[in-house]
């Protein structure tokens, strides 16, 4: 071995390493950031379900699926989303039946507690806005969680996953450390090995592209204040205690013996 030779290896050595570092430094980065957000993904699922649970008790009040479509209709949303949540608890969400003159007054008042936590909650999961009667992020310092979030992030992310395929892929990485290596060069022209074996490696080690739709993310209407559409509320309640008085007694002492039992 010549001298040149003794001051190449070295370099060509720490060459090689510095190449290995940054290809697994850019899988470990790409990685993490998949990783966080699919734990923001489950996060916004979390809030998906709160919505879920808030839409349950209004549409509960609200008698049937028809009457409940239509006060959506009313107020010019596509209820939908709302409709497809199961019943729940509704300890979840009151904690008392409001005060009143009247059966009138009581069921519309609770009509529109149940409006505002739901507004509420549509607003706090599409675009974060976080008023006080939502509870903070269980994840640990991180902003808010939202919908408009998740799909900025999915499009970065997936932005990122193409980048290392395209940039820094696993036979791009192993054909520069064997432009060091001219021996080896030699040996896989006699062995028929080589960059056909190697680029047959990106298939295996790609990362793949996050499917939106396989994340099965709600997106729900956003519902004007109640001060907004107070009147129209008021007089869609009035309206369904002379239609229902039976079944609105009914429903409202379902509620308030749940809410006594908690």
């Amino acid at each position: 071995m010549t001298m040149n030779d003794d001051m190449i290896e070295p370099l060509v050595g720490e060459i090689l390493s510095d190449v290995a570092t940054s290809f697994f430094d850019a899988r470990r980065r790409i990685e993490a950031k998949i990783d966080l957000f699919h734990k923001y993904v489950e996060e916004l699922h979390k809030m998906a379900a709160d919505v879920q649970s808030r839409a349950a008790l209004l549409n509960l009040l609200l008698v049937d699926d028809r009457q409940a479509g239509a006060f959506y209709q009313m107020l010019g949303l596509d209820g939908g989303p709302f409709l497809n949540a199961k019943r729940v608890d509704p300890r979840d969400d009151l904690s008392c039946v409001p005060f009143a003159i009247g059966f009138s007054g009581r069921y519309t008042k609770l009509v529109c507690t149940a409006y505002t936590h739901l507004q509420e909650a549509c607003v706090n999961y599409a675009i974060g806005q976080q008023p006080e009667s939502i509870k903070t992020p269980t994840l640990p310092n991180q902003e808010f969680i939202y919908y408009a979030l998740i799909l900025k992030m999915h499009q970065v992310l997936n932005d990122d996953i193409k980048r290392i395929n395209d940039t820094i892929s696993p036979s791009c990485t192993l054909q520069f450390a064997r432009e060091f290596k001219p021996d080896l060069i030699a040996k896989e022209r006699v062995t028929g090995g080589g960059i056909s074996s190697a680029r047959s490696l990106d298939e295996k080690l790609c990362y793949r592209p996050i499917d939106l739709n396989s994340l099965s993310l709600l997106e729900f209407p956003l519902l004007p204040k109640l001060g907004d559409v107070r009147s129209s509320v008021n007089r869609f309640c009035k309206d369904l205690c002379k239609r229902y008085p039976d079944e609105l007694k009914k429903i409202v002492e379902f509620i308030r013996h749940r809410i006594r039992a908690e």
